[in-house]
């Protein structure tokens, strides 16, 4: 169970992840990273989903998506109906009604999502109020680019803000995840690359963060191949090992779910202080 022992744990649903990690605790900020399109936010909402049956509640501030989009995505997940048909009232029929209505009877009171326009100022406000009302255990933000922080260029409010949620986990005791883009690479022998230099803007958010996950979906770099292959990288982990982890993307269900037909215990191993010593603002 999650709540063994006296600290918090937030685990992804990915049993070889959570192996590795040991599960995300309190005051820890976990970056999580993509190239558009990849998954990300869904990765972050599937974080969301395991954390809450674990009873553990989570504030998802979202700048890119509406509460209510948010909403019916994980209503399609929890009944097993295909997203697209949930944009197509025609399509469901009595037994989607009904399993829409069943999953909707379970849906967490206690988890908030906050949407709209962003503003640190705004989540800290919402936060607090969530956590002194006893509520809060992680705070997903989605996704940095489209906060609004201090300063003069995007690098440096960005900076505001991986520092500003580092703060927010360490004040609420809770875990943070800020969702953040990989910088544009072109094809050929640096797309996919494994790497920290990809993470887009300010090196602050490497330096902050406990961990760092990259998922690669190559069907959605090359736009060819097999849509499910994906894989999940943890290029940053302060208290154990990094490396590579088959997965697959279900489609369906828009879950990453362990690859557990691949074999390797794990494709590589990258020390943190060696990539690090490379880090810089882009």
């Amino acid at each position: 169970m999650a709540k063994e022992g006296a600290r918090l744990k937030i685990y992804c649903d990915i049993p070889k992840l959570d192996q590795w990690t040991g599960g995300f605790r309190e005051g820890e900020l976990v970056v999580l990273t993509a190239e558009t399109g990849t998954g990300k936010s869904l990765l972050g909402a599937q974080i969301r989903a395991r954390a809450c049956r674990d009873g553990y509640h989570a504030l998802f501030c979202s700048a890119e998506m509406s509460a209510s989009h948010l909403a019916s995505r994980e209503l399609a997940t929890t009944s097993g109906i295909n997203p697209i048909r949930m944009r197509r009232d025609d399509l469901l029929s009595k037994e989607d009604y009904d399993a829409l209505t069943e999953a909707a009877s379970h849906q967490c009171k206690k988890c908030r999502i906050l949407d709209g326009e962003l503003d640190l100022s705004r989540i800290r406000r919402a936060a607090r109020k969530m956590k002194g009302r006893g509520g809060l255990d992680l705070l997903i933000l989605d996704y940095d680019e489209l906060i609004e922080a201090e300063g003069k260029t995007e690098f440096e409010q960005q900076r505001v803000i991986a520092r500003a949620a580092k703060s927010l986990a360490k004040e609420l005791h809770c875990v943070v995840i800020l969702v953040s883009q990989l910088r544009k690479t072109t094809t050929g022998e640096n797309a996919g690359k494994s790497t920290l230099q990809r993470l887009y803007g300010n090196a602050a958010k490497q330096k902050s963060a406990s961990y760092i996950i990259l998922a690669d979906r190559p069907y959605v770099r090359e736009l060819e191949g097999d849509e499910k292959e994906a894989e999940l990288q943890l290029l940053k982990s302060r208290d154990g090992k990094t490396g590579r982890i088959k997965a697959i993307f279900n489609i369906r269900s828009l879950r990453f779910e362990e690859d557990r037909a691949a074999t390797d215990d794990s494709l590589w191993h990258c020390p943190w202080s060696r990539l690090s010593e490379k880090t810089h603002d882009s």
